[in-house]
């Protein structure tokens, strides 16, 4: 039986578009009795609003934006969204049992409710930590002594990266913490598409597809049906629409830009030779704490990634024979590419390693691990 059996659950985040919060959102409904999900867009998102959302026995009984803020400030939104977080989570019938909250503010509100007994657990998931996470100094500040508050206060903290805890022991900051990973749904492995490569996730200069264009003329000299499709949007498309232009790649590069259906994105990565993580390690702070989604999904569609040393399981990735770790070069990564794609016994044998690697990253037994965690930890109280 589930650890969420006769619960109520409330899950609070930041979002850009599908991530974490959908896909527990997605294994809590199938399992707890009530399931409040709200719901904040980051600044830069698509559409910029809150929306709530509650299930009922599985069933969907709300659904609706319930602020829009526009292109404000974002100290002001992050007020707002803190404030929403209580006000829709007091609107809830009876005790929330946990209360999940993505990033630190989000998990202050859970430590509010908490004190004032309408939580009985406040759980602080963090996706990312980054030491120097905003330019501004009195920024950075105010994100480091909620992230200290949360973890020491919050029953437990759960990091997606075994690296995250090690960097604020550094900084003295202790408490209850575990590894809770980033999944994906796992699927049977397909036949690709020959020499399709592909790149899923938001396009900033830190995540490498210009090298990833870089070494496609490279390989295509020898493999000329290699091509690369990119998923995602962000503010570095164009500059990447332009270096496509200029090394004449258009027939051989496809921008999908954002998709909204996540299966639809499974499915392209799942008929792919090969997926690309190629992080640039000079400025890659965000990467270098996280487990990147992207390969997580690669891996559990059976896809063999070339990626960086920024990515914290990089070199398990290429003991398992799932992947190959390059230095950040154009070069290094055609080399790869070629080695791969030249040798169709090396990526079928590549094709399962990635497949058996990724089995273990399926969302319900990770969220399975997790709630049998909390559950077995007694209730937390911080040291005075």
């Amino acid at each position: 039986m589930s650890e969420l059996a006769g619960a109520t659950l409330a899950i609070a985040t930041h979002v850009y578009g599908s991530g974490p919060a959908d896909a527990l959102e997605e294994y809590a409904r199938e399992r707890a009795d009530r399931v409040l999900v709200l719901r904040h867009a980051f600044s830069y998102a698509r559409q910029v609003d809150s929306v709530v959302r509650r299930w009922e026995d599985g069933q969907l009984v709300e659904d609706r934006r319930v602020a829009w803020h526009g292109r404000i400030p974002e100290p002001i939104t992050w007020t707002k969204d803190f404030f929403l977080d209580l006000l829709w989570s007091r609107r809830v019938h009876g005790t929330i049992d946990v209360f999940v909250g993505i990033d630190s503010l989000n998990a202050a509100a859970g430590l509010a409710l908490r004190r004032r007994r309408k939580a009985r657990r406040a759980v602080f998931w963090t996706i990312d930590f980054v030491p120097d996470r905003f330019p501004s100094r009195a920024l950075n500040g105010i994100y480091h002594r909620f992230d200290r508050f949360c973890v020491r206060h919050c029953d437990e903290t759960w990091n997606v990266s075994p690296r995250i805890e090690a960097a604020r022991r550094e900084r003295d900051i202790v408490g209850p913490q575990r590894v809770v990973p980033i999944g994906a749904n796992v699927r049977p492995s397909q036949s690709p598409v020959p020499g399709r490569l592909i790149f899923v996730g938001h396009l900033l200069e830190k995540q490498g597809v210009q090298i990833a264009l870089r070494a496609l003329p490279l390989v295509r000299e020898h493999r000329p049906e290699t091509h690369l499709v990119v998923v995602g949007d962000g503010p570095y498309r164009s500059a990447l629409e332009s270096l496509a232009h200029e090394l004449e790649l258009e027939a051989a590069v496809e921008f999908k830009g954002y998709v909204e259906e996540h299966a639809a994105v499974e499915e392209l990565i799942a008929r792919s030779a090969v997926g690309l993580a190629p992080y640039d390690p000079a400025i890659a702070s965000f990467t270098a704490f996280a487990d990147p989604g992207k390969i997580k999904n690669y891996l559990a569609a059976g896809v063999p990634v070339v990626t960086t040393s920024v990515v914290h399981s990089a070199p398990e990735l290429e003991r398992a024979g799932a992947g190959i770790v390059i230095a950040y070069d154009h070069r290094a990564l055609a080399a790869a590419l070629e080695g791969m794609l030249g040798d169709p016994e090396r990526l079928q044998k590549m094709r399962a390693a990635a497949g058996a690697y990724g089995a273990d990253a399926d969302w319900t037994t990770v969220f399975d691990r997790a709630f049998e965690g909390l559950a077995a930890r007694r209730i937390y109280t911080a040291p005075s």
